[in-house]
């Protein structure tokens, strides 16, 4: 095999491995997943296998589970290979039942249990899934879209299966105080509980390592869902991989044949990342699955942390992020942890540094794809500080960078990162067409990930191909522009993304959350110039309460862009988005209200005392009168009366220019999108719903005024802009 860009035959990170790691996996070491939790619950019967609300199973007992689950479904006539799905989150039932599904030979079909019915439907419709495992919260979801699915059985599961008595109060506080199960009605449907207390005698079943394991549904960031098909062999082998880079940085202490390692199961065990790494993984060593069902809930995931003892952690940057920056972490007993690993995005370095503060450990950061099963490349284990690298390519796999035209590019040069090894997919679900454009003629999946190989065979990751900016022939990369976003003591995550801009092609914005309310635009703005070069930094700042995510923490870009492309649908710029604090009240009917141009000076229409009454009014300071609307001022200082005034109560113009430096909301009658209204116009441009204008033509260009917002020329007289994302900015209708 040629390395990427050297000519030779040597793979340069072999040379870097440790000691203890071979180059190659045993061919015959990864069988199949069935054989493995065989094996494991042979091997340590007595062992606690997970755990979950303070409750435990052994490996004895899930494995009883598993075989009960399997069991039945034989029983109702379901045959090898047939598609069973599960829509669960990490609850005792999920590794009952996946376990259970995979001794039997069908091929599991992971399902979000987020997911709205219209996306239930295309999965378990593309997939031709039988059988649905469901969890009750999610239960009338299923409902809705059950008149669209072809189901022989759909199985109801809770969060207090396999828990005993304790059970039963999970479920009382899940039904009757949290209130997070809603009304259903499946009739027909089967209890999960009543299954696997059911006999655990199963028809002998042979299960081989080319036989589908699961089709684990991609493309959820990027577009429509497509299943990679995950064989037995494929996953296996990614376990046995797992096992030799990791497993002798974590041996047992010298004497102690009981120790056990806890790996923190708080990424979903739906996601390939958490499934491989958190659980099959933690099956091959004998360790115990600590699950977290609502990692979202940080305070909640932190006092289980406090309650528990812990050895391993997996996580993602937001979820390492939002814990790092926690009151409560300090807390928590780091001093068993052996090593946190990160995947799923790149781990930004601020992230990373305050988790070694806070843990004492480094983040070991790995590479893959659903497509991978999914891990590719991993960093060592032994390492004593963050690296910002994805690592290493882990044994058996070939990582080559290419360019466009498929060529190897040389050491240090970016392109994409292409992948061989064992843990490949063996393609798409019913989708050859698919398959081919991501799989070449030598046997290399193609990422869609521009990285870069260094000397020693490190690669480091980009970013993703479709996420590139492209500022006036520039390549920016989100990632980087992200990274410097972050280190500002003020920002808790950031996303990048590229906008359409009329002279540059694109331009980037930047969605920010704030750590610090006091934070603004310009500062943030002038933060980013002392690290980035001029078309890098953010031409537009959009503060949000929170970012778009897929349910395992990985920021949505392809979100953001499609909500600036609705809003620009309806003539709106880009800073109006969901996640922005809503502002003013909204408790009276709708008002239809215009602004006309007249003389070059833009005034209401409508009756003056309705206007006073529910719009607002201008207060002057200093020798500036200025018309808001949604935190906007006037390149031209227009005299205008506080009749006439729109929405806001406050202002303040620094240095005399017309930059704004604050507003404040006194009442709103109406909504303006997500942001807190539903429509603003002005005669020349037309924003949202709302109101209407006398001429209504679409908004024009986006700009910045000392904040970001979108700009309206109006009759090419005056320029109003819009400083949307400064209601956010300044704590504005909390």
């Amino acid at each position: 095999m040629t390395a990427a860009g050297t000519g030779s035959d040597l793979r340069p990170w072999l040379a870097h491995y440790p000691a203890a790691v071979p180059a190659e996996i045993d061919p015959a070491a990864p069988g199949t997943l069935a054989e493995l939790i065989r094996l494991a619950c042979e091997r340590y019967p007595q062992r606690e296998a997970f755990e979950s609300f303070g409750k435990n199973l052994t490996y004895a007992e899930i494995g009883r589970a598993a075989r009960a689950f399997c069991a039945w479904l034989q029983g109702q006539g379901f045959r090898k290979g047939d598609r069973i799905a599960l829509m669960m989150p990490n609850i005792l039932a999920y590794p009952a039942t996946i376990f259970g599904a995979l001794l039997g030979g069908y091929t599991v079909v992971n399902v979000n249990p987020l997911y709205t019915a219209r996306e239930l439907t295309h999965q378990l419709t593309d997939s031709g899934a039988r059988a649905l495992v469901v969890i009750e919260n999610f239960a009338h979801v299923v409902e809705e879209a059950r008149p669209h699915l072809k189901l022989d059985a759909i199985v109801v599961a809770t969060a207090g299966d396999l828990m005993g008595f304790k059970g039963t109060i999970v479920n009382f506080v899940a039904r009757k105080i949290k209130k997070v199960v809603k009304p259903f009605t499946l009739p027909g449907s089967f209890q999960l509980k009543a299954i696997l207390a059911g006999p655990a005698t199963m028809a002998p079943v042979t299960v081989v390592p080319d036989d589908i394991a699961f089709l684990q549904y991609t493309g959820g960031t990027t577009g429509v869902a497509k299943g990679a098909m995950l064989t037995h062999r494929n996953v296996a082998a990614n376990v046995e991989q797992a096992r030799l880079w990791l497993g002798w940085a974590i041996e047992p202490p010298l004497g102690r044949s009981d120790y056990q390692h806890v790996m923190v199961t708080a990424l979903p065990l739906y996601h390939i990342f958490a499934l491989t790494c958190c659980c099959l993984f933690m099956l091959r060593i004998g360790a115990k699955g600590l699950l977290i069902a609502n990692p979202r809930d940080i305070a909640g995931f932190i006092k289980t942390l406090k309650a528990s003892r812990f050895t391993l952690f997996s996580g993602v940057n937001t979820l390492y992020n939002a814990l790092g920056n926690h009151p409560d972490i300090g807390k928590v007993d780091f001093s068993e942890l052996r090593f946190s690993v990160a995947g799923g995005m790149a781990t930004q370095a601020i992230v990373a540094k305050r988790w070694r503060e806070v843990t004492g450990k480094p983040i070991i950061e790995g590479y893959g794809l659903s497509e991978t099963s999914p891990m590719a490349s991993v960093n060592r284990p032994d390492i004593s500080e963050f690296t910002g690298t994805i690592g290493f390519p882990l044994p058996s796999t070939d990582i080559v960078i290419r360019n466009a035209d498929g060529n190897e590019t040389p050491l240090g040069e970016p392109g994409e990162i292409c992948i061989r090894g064992p843990q490949v997919m063996s393609g798409y679900w019913k989708r050859p067409d698919e398959t081919a454009k991501v799989m070449t003629p030598d046997g290399y999946f193609r990422s869609g990930d521009i990285g870069v190989m260094l000397p020693d065979g490190q690669v480091k990751i980009v970013d993703r191909m479709k996420d590139m900016i492209l500022v006036s022939g520039f390549n920016v990369y989100p990632n980087e522009v992200e990274d410097v976003l972050a280190a500002h003591p003020g920002v808790l995550e950031a996303a990048v993304i590229g906008l359409p801009d009329e002279h540059s092609g694109e331009s980037v914005a930047a969605f920010v959350v704030k750590k610090d309310p006091a934070l603004t635009a310009e500062a943030l703005r002038g933060f980013c110039k002392d690290s980035l070069t001029g078309y890098k930094v953010p031409r537009q700042i959009i503060f949000r309460d929170s970012l778009p995510k897929t349910n395992v923490g990985k920021v949505l870009r392809r979100a953001l862009r499609e909500e600036v492309a609705a809003s620009a649908k309806k003539g709106w710029g880009a800073a109006l988005q969901p996640g922005c604090r809503s502002f003013g009240r909204v408790d009276r009917r709708p008002q239809r209200l215009e602004l006309r141009q007249r003389g070059g000076e833009p005034r209401l229409v409508g009756d003056a005392d309705q206007r006073r009454a529910t719009l607002g009014r201008l207060e002057r300071r200093g020798e500036h009168p200025h018309i808001f609307g949604i935190g906007a001022g006037l390149r031209r200082h227009d005299q205008l009366d506080t009749a006439e005034a729109l929405m806001l109560e406050q202002f303040q113009i620094g240095d005399g220019t017309d930059r704004l430096e604050h507003v404040a909301i006194e009442l709103l009658p109406f909504r303006l999108g997500h942001l807190g209204v539903d429509g603003l116009a002005v005669e020349g441009g037309v924003l949202g719903g709302g109101l209407e204008a006398e001429r209504a033509e679409p908004a024009v260009g986006i700009d910045c005024l000392g904040r970001a917002g979108a700009r309206i020329d109006v009759d090419g007289d005056v320029e109003l802009r819009m400083r949307l994302a400064g209601l956010a900015d300044e704590g504005l209708g909390r």
